[in-house]
């Protein structure tokens, strides 16, 4: 950079000092008498030392001010302001800037902080860009030049009759300790603008990039369009953001309203509270100590919440809501997570599209209610209805009862149920205490009962009692259990694969179909038996009905090989003619069977009644020995009876025959009324002792 020209005596190149200088009030002229001039002859420029130099400029210690351009009128005597651009000199002379002109000026070179510096040079002056101080080489360090405050740094905007520096001719610093730059405007005490449109007019405010900085807020920033205004003291409001309250930070569009908030990327903090954040486009925060953001809203009394996502809505205290929850006023503490979802209740959680209306419930799924408190709701469609009860479904359960559960699909707990389990498909609990399982059915009475089994079917009536697999207890039934198609319908009774045990047979069981009717105490039925009426004696002694209609006496069950037993069977049949008779009656064609090396001594007793003529008939005994020797079978000795009685038409037309059949190892019983197309109700019983060898 060339500070000045100087002219030096060409013969003997002899240095110039202070003394050769002439200063005047317009101007600092360096002059020298030069012997034998030449025309075109180049002088060689001397450099002055740095304190030489700047003892050149009228004042005991000049100070030194940086310009980005220029200096702009007024100036301050006793100062040389660099501009940063050309790198020229230049002082106030008290009418005009003067450039320092000559050639050989000391040279200024800038480095990013003092370390930086290159190898010293007393002619040249150093200036760290980091503080703006300047230095000089002394031979052996660099020392720092001080202006005469002792400050440490040389003033920057010192001159004219305010203290204001103004850095263009159409910028505007218009108040004591302001700068302005670049077309801006500095209205407040020690503010600051730089750029075309740039307004600081709050005191202690700064303003950049078409900043504005109204007159009523102080310490304030605003850059890039942003705007502070309405009192926003200690504020900052960036790319067309707006600050309107004390300690607001507003960016991106937003508008920070509330005091002490954040508003960024078009989001809005109101005036009626304070500690809020509001984040992108459309989000709202209007609760105290609030945040909202992507489009969500918190709203007044919703203190401390949070809300995120486009049309997620925050009303209550310390609640949470996004991507399309609200929690409602009075839900505090509440949270609701997705579209649709809605809380309520205290303390509760929404996800999905449930809705929490209890306090302290959960819904979380498709469509899913959680009305009662602490209640819980997992799935879709379902609703839990009982305080403190659990729905887990896939579609429309309903827990009705306090503290029941309901799984699987179109399960439900009644509100008659509490503290029961419904688990299934369209299972239902509707007594307190009760289970359900797999479609079956718990009914009102069923308290403590468990139903577990396929939809319709299985249902459990008795209190504590157990239906499964197409089982029901009934109402009489308690303590009862039916499995597999049984009735339980007796306290303590028991029904397996068809069976049924009717009311009042207390104790009693019925498997394979058997049947166990009415007030049989203790009673058991066994391959479609049937037990009429057949009780429990001091010794035990019990009737029981096998599966083929067999009944043993003294407390034994009979199989169809009987097994040294004696036994009674119930043989029947409804013929026209000669029929055969059979086990269990109607039902089946099964017979009397013979095990291999067995035999047994039986008495057959017969009725039968006349369909057509009412007669009836009844021959009491028929005696004889069957046995079975290696699957031979015969009669041994002869078979007798004792006289027939009835009516005499049937004395006369009855005829039977026993026949031993090796084909089915069986004994069996004909029956014949002698005369044309004449239907019988045929009955046999058949006592006997069977023994094995």
């Amino acid at each position: 950079m060339h500070i000045f020209n100087v002219n030096a005596d060409e013969a003997n190149g002899k240095r110039i000092t202070a003394a050769d200088v002439v200063q005047d009030a317009d101007m600092m002229t360096i002059s020298k008498k030069v012997n034998n001039l030449r025309n075109g002859s180049q002088f060689q420029p001397v450099v002055l030392p740095v304190n030489e130099f700047l003892s050149l400029v009228p004042g005991s210690s000049p100070e030194l001010a940086f310009s980005p351009g220029a200096p702009v009128a007024p100036g301050k005597p006793g100062v040389i302001y660099i501009n940063e651009g050309t790198q020229d000199l230049y002082y106030w002379n008290g009418a005009s800037f003067v450039l320092l002109s000559p050639a050989n000026a000391p040279e200024l070179v800038y480095a990013a902080n003092m370390g930086a510096f290159p190898v010293g040079d007393p002619t040249k002056m150093y200036i760290a860009n980091d503080t703006k101080y300047i230095y000089q080489w002394d031979g052996m360090a660099f020392v720092q030049l001080a202006p005469p405050d002792g400050a440490g740094q040389f003033e920057v905007g010192s001159g004219g009759t305010s203290s204001a520096q103004q850095k263009n001719t159409s910028s505007n610093a218009g108040a004591a300790g302001a700068f302005a730059a670049a077309e801006g405007s500095a209205n407040g005490t020690n503010s600051g603008a730089i750029n075309q449109g740039s307004n600081a007019d709050g005191n202690n405010s700064t303003a950049v990039a078409q900043g504005q900085v109204d007159g009523t807020s102080t310490n304030s920033f605003a850059g890039a369009s942003g705007s502070v205004f309405n009192n926003a003291n200690e504020s900052a409001a960036l790319a067309a953001g707006q600050a309107t309250n004390a300690q607001s930070f507003a960016a991106s569009n937003g508008v920070a309203a509330g005091a002490s908030s954040t508003a960024v990327a078009g989001g809005e903090t109101t005036s009626d509270a304070t500690n809020q954040f509001a984040a992108n486009q459309g989000s709202i925060a209007r609760g105290q100590n609030s945040a909202a953001l992507a489009g969500g809203q918190t709203e007044a009394f919703a203190t401390t919440g949070w809300s995120c996502n486009e049309g997620t809505i925050v009303r209550a205290p310390n609640s949470m809501a996004g991507a399309g929850g609200q929690t409602q006023m009075f839900a505090n503490n509440s949270v609701a997570l997705g579209n649709g979802a809605n809380t309520s209740g205290v303390n509760a959680f929404a996800g999905g599209s449930g809705t929490a209306f209890g306090d302290g419930s959960v819904a979380i799924g498709t469509n899913t209610n959680a009305t009662e408190v602490d209640s819980t709701s997992i799935g879709k469609g379902g609703s839990s209805n009982g305080v403190g009860s659990v729905n887990i479904s896939t579609g429309n359960n309903n827990a009705f009862g306090d503290g029941s559960v309901s799984i699987g699909n179109n399960s439900i707990t009644q509100a008659s149920a509490p503290n029961s389990i419904a688990a299934g498909w369209s299972a239902g609990a509707g007594a307190p205490n009760s289970v359900a399982l797999g479609g079956a059915q718990v009914l009102t009475l069923g308290f403590g009962a468990i139903a577990a089994g396929s939809q319709g079917t299985t249902q459990a009536a008795g209190t504590q009692s157990l239906a499964a697999s197409g089982g029901v207890t009934q109402q009489t039934g308690d303590f009862a259990t039916a499995v597999s198609n049984g009735v339980a319908g007796a306290t303590n009774s028991f029904a397996a694969s068809a069976g049924a045990v009717r009311s009042g047979s207390i104790g009693s069981c019925a498997f394979n179909g058997g049947f166990v009717d009415v007030n049989s105490q203790y009673a058991a039925a066994f391959g479609r038996g049937e037990i009429k009426k057949s009780y429990a004696f001091t010794n035990g002694y019990i009737a029981r009905a096998t599966r083929f209609g067999e009944v043993a006496q003294g407390g034994h069950i009979l199989n169809k090989g009987f097994d040294n037993k004696n036994f009674k069977v119930i043989l029947g049949r409804r013929a026209v003619g000669n029929t055969e008779l059979f086990l269990n009656t109607y039902l089946t064609s099964e017979r009397l069977v013979l095990v291999n090396k067995s035999f047994f001594g039986f008495k057959i007793s017969i009725s039968g009644r006349n369909i057509v003529t009412g007669e009836l008939f009844f021959a009491p005994a028929i005696r004889g020995i069957v046995k079975n020797d290696g699957g031979v079978l015969s009669l041994v000795g002869a078979v007798t009876n004792d006289p027939y009685v009835g009516d005499a038409g049937f004395v006369a037309n009855f005829a039977y025959t026993l026949t031993p059949d090796a084909g089915t190892q069986s004994l069996r019983l004909f029956c014949d009324y002698i005369g044309a197309g004449v239907s019988i109700n045929w009955n046999a019983t058949v006592e006997g002792l069977e023994q094995l060898w």
